[in-house]
């Protein structure tokens, strides 16, 4: 029965899961014009925020935090629920789905407070500001590619200096080997002669 209900369970999670990916993929590129909070407390300076603007942005940052933890208490609170109801031999169907719907909702709600917070955060930068912010994102974005083809490149070296001496420690005792069988033949042709 444990089993039935964990495999039910996986099953509603990978189903919001995926369908959760899809609505970010398609709007990955929407996202793309925002920012998120850490780049700008990362390059205040840089992008010469006013204290006004930190205090905007914070306090939006604080308003969607709070939404953050609220929801996520209540997302626990019916994933709860919805255990409860898959844990039956029989699972009534209807109550299941109004249950995956709250917590649908609920993923919904997460995201109108981002994105809400984004915009918010947007609308309080200049236009040469957020021109920096790209730059300064694709700049971060290159750095951890480049980075991550180094450590690419460095795991291929490391894998074929491996494969290299494996590659050795197998031929030398075959060497080793032919090596005493060529002396042996030698000293029994000096034996002979």
């Amino acid at each position: 029965m444990k089993r039935s209900i964990g495999v039910v369970v996986f099953i509603v999670a990978t189903t919001v899961a995926v369908w959760s990916q899809e609505k970010m993929r398609r709007n990955q590129g929407m996202e793309m014009d925002f920012f998120p909070p850490e780049l700008l407390m990362e390059n205040q300076k840089a992008l010469g925020l006013t204290e006004d603007q930190k205090n905007a942005i914070k306090a939006e940052i604080q308003k969607a935090q709070s939404t953050f933890t609220d929801v996520q208490w209540q997302m626990k609170t019916e994933a709860e629920s919805m255990e409860e109801i898959l844990k039956n031999d029989k699972v009534d169907e209807q109550q299941a789905l109004a249950q995956l719907e709250k917590v649908i909702n609920l993923e919904r709600k997460m995201k109108i407070t981002q994105v809400t917070m984004m915009l918010r955060i947007k609308n309080k930068l200049s236009a040469e500001q957020q021109r920096k912010l790209r730059e300064l994102r694709e700049r971060k974005v290159k750095m951890k590619y480049d980075e991550g083809e180094e450590r690419e490149m460095k795991e291929r070296e490391m894998r074929e200096r491996r494969e290299m001496l494996e590659h050795e420690m197998l031929e030398k005792p075959q060497m080793e080997e032919s090596q005493k069988r060529e002396k042996k033949k030698g000293d029994m042709k000096e034996q002979e002669e």
